[in-house]
């Protein structure tokens, strides 16, 4: 992996780059960037590492103020711009054959807006808190969302109402942070990935 900074909106973005063979990458987008959210957060790990293991390659990234990315925490609103920003360095650095756009907790809010506006071709929300996101309208792209079963952050009766149109996987006995699930996470979000890789 490589560390590099990328130039966005209120400065430079630190991100860590795990280049593979393959020209299809994933973006990972952190969990809240005020209760210690960062690149470096386990369920983004497993993301990582379950992305590398079917074959892709991968971007994660420091919103703004977080590590040593400048600028200071924007309510959701700039950190979205930082993941835009972020998208189209990759698409300028690596010409992508396709982009996974993930996000974990706040980092699926960030990543859920940000694909309004950018080509995708897989969304991944994971542990969606549903009462920061208000009523979720998906973008017209593959999208899987990925939750636990007793995250007290996330309402699975609102994320079964998208079951129609997003791939939704429930992890029994899953919290927030599925710090007992962690297998049955990587599984699930091996299997959602290996449908962009291959």
């Amino acid at each position: 992996m490589e560390s590099t900074f990328i130039q966005g909106p209120a400065g430079r973005i630190e991100a860590v780059v795990d280049e593979t063979a393959t020209d299809v990458w994933a973006v990972l987008c952190h969990p809240h960037p005020l209760y210690g959210g960062s690149l470096f957060d386990g369920v983004l790990a497993i993301a990582q590492a379950e992305f590398k293991s079917v074959g892709g390659a991968s971007i994660r990234f420091n919103f703004r103020g977080v590590g040593s990315s400048d600028g200071e925490y924007d309510e959701g609103k700039g950190e979205v711009d930082d993941a835009l920003a972020v998208l189209d360095w990759l698409n300028e650095a690596k010409a992508p054959a396709k982009i996974v756009l993930a996000g974990y907790s706040f980092g699926s809010m960030v990543a859920l807006r940000a694909a309004a506006s950018r080509h995708l071709d897989q969304l991944v929300l994971i542990a969606p808190p549903t009462s920061m996101l208000g009523p979720i309208e998906l973008p017209d792209v593959a999208t899987a969302i990925i939750a636990g079963s007793d995250d007290p952050y996330v309402e699975t009766a609102a994320l079964e109402r998208l079951s129609e149109s997003a791939n939704l996987t429930v992890i029994p006995g899953g919290d927030h942070f599925f710090g007992s699930v962690a297998n049955e996470l990587a599984s699930a979000l091996s299997a959602t990935f290996r449908s962009s890789v291959s």
